[in-house]
């Protein structure tokens, strides 16, 4: 699921756009609030919350959420290069 779609924000989004994102979307998704009531994207907005608002958790989220074939190992940190998989790595 892409999350920066569904809070409806850019990939380059600082933590203060993610968290007015959510707020926006809370209001309008929550099952006790909003016209477009709706538990589930209630639930997926929350997720998405969850996820951006850690950085760790984020990273994770943005190389999941960008194209295959755009990837590079060679833009991930040396850490993450250790464990990128062999599909990339090979373009490297």
């Amino acid at each position: 699921m892409d999350y920066y779609a569904l809070l409806g924000i850019p990939t380059t989004a600082d933590q203060k756009a993610i968290r007015h994102a959510f707020r926006m979307q809370v209001r309008r998704y929550h099952p006790d609030m909003g016209r477009d009531a709706s538990p589930e994207r209630f639930r997926a907005v929350v997720s998405a919350y969850e996820t951006l608002s850690d950085p760790t958790l984020r990273t994770t989220a943005y190389w999941s959420s960008t194209d295959k074939a755009t990837r590079s190992c060679c833009a991930l940190s040396c850490k993450a290069r250790r464990t990128c998989s062999s599909s990339i790595r090979s373009r490297c």
